[in-house]
């Protein structure tokens, strides 16, 4: 995830050895480059990369933009510069490992090769393996979300019938949402609050952070419901909940997802206050903190003062907690336990 000075200058030379077609390690370079152009890429899903937002980050210096540092904005630029190479990499004579890294790949620079969208439509035409069915959607749904005209998403809509299997159904209704937004179709959306409030059990062919959203595709469907609006407010809400109670194992997305839908405007320097919220706000946050779906930089990023630390912020935390659980006895050892860090890549995608 780190880039240093010579990356950018390595860069033109990998894209150089990946194009000799007799190399043995297409995957694992495509893999590599993509790692050089976004680090770990952790803010790429649902919205994708819009480069004229990310230069606006990268200048104001917001924290965990795309580029935030100069050897990492060099690497990208560079990898970008020869993006469209990967694309050759989707056609179905290529090596089933490399179409699924070129997938995710051409996915991260959308912007700029949207218009292959057209030719990701007919691989999935002729496509009948489920995992490359999964990267192809999925790349197919960014690539057409960042189209200058909208696709047709007829060749999705076969996939959301329930005689397809979960794990299809769910990559359909995401491509179909990441691409019309707002239009969002009922049948897709209906099959991503399906599978989220009945935790469907969905297949990855990876579970690393060289996939789509680390591998959790379950949690990849709470993330583009962010996509729909605000229309849906608590609908979403009621979703997401029963999702907490009823998943075992799942990364941030929920819980992010649950507390962005609710709290969607940016957080006072001074805090959020507790009296202040409603009561789909106040239930939602009880639900969230019954269970072990949680960790306390959601709750400090979200409602905290800014700047506390020691013994301010656990006091702050704590004070919170209680609040909304009406438990005054929250103590210190019940929270700590609750610490993680930012990155869910870090505890990969089961939580103690």
């Amino acid at each position: 995830g780190s880039r240093y000075e010579a990356s950018p200058y390595v860069v033109p030379f990998l894209f150089e050895v990946l194009d000799a077609s007799q190399f043995p390690l297409q995957r694992q370079l495509i893999d590599l480059l993509l790692g050089l152009a976004v680090g770990c890429g952790e803010s790429f899903l649902p919205y994708g990369y819009n480069l004229e937002t990310e230069e606006r980050r990268f200048k104001d210096k917001s924290w965990g933009s795309l580029f935030d540092y100069d050897n990492a904005g060099s690497a990208y630029y560079e990898v970008h510069q020869h993006a469209e190479v990967f694309t050759r990499f989707l056609r179905p004579e290529c090596h089933p490992e490399s179409r699924l890294s070129a997938g995710f790949a051409v996915a991260h620079f959308a912007q700029s090769l949207s218009q292959y969208h057209a030719d990701v439509s007919r691989y999935i035409a002729k496509e009948s393996d489920e995992s490359q069915l999964q990267n192809l959607m999925l790349c197919f749904g960014m690539l057409g979300r960042y189209a200058d005209v909208k696709p047709d998403v007829r060749i999705l809509t076969d996939y959301l019938e329930p005689a397809c299997s979960p794990t299809l159904r769910v990559s359909a209704a995401i491509a179909v949402t990441t691409i019309r937004g707002s239009e969002t179709p009922d049948p897709a959306l209906k099959t991503l609050l399906s599978a989220l409030v009945e935790s469907w059990t969905l297949e990855s062919p990876r579970d690393d952070w060289r996939w789509w959203n680390e591998g959790d595709l379950l949690g990849y469907a709470a993330l583009v419901l962010r996509l729909v609006g605000k229309g849906h407010r608590d609908e979403f809400a009621f979703v997401l909940c029963k999702a907490l109670e009823k998943t075992e194992a799942c990364t941030f997305a929920v819980p992010q997802t649950l507390l962005d839908i609710l709290f969607p405007d940016p957080k006072p320097p001074a805090g959020r206050n507790v009296a202040d919220f409603d009561d789909v706000q106040r239930h939602c946050l009880g639900t969230l903190l019954q269970t072990r779906h949680w960790r306390d930089w959601m709750i400090s990023s979200k409602f905290l003062p800014s700047g506390l630390t020691g013994d301010d912020y656990r006091n702050a935390l704590q004070k919170f907690v209680s609040g909304i659980t009406g438990d005054m006895n929250a103590s210190d050892s019940n929270l700590l336990w609750r610490a993680g860090n930012v990155s869910s890549w870090d505890l990969k995608k089961h939580w103690p």
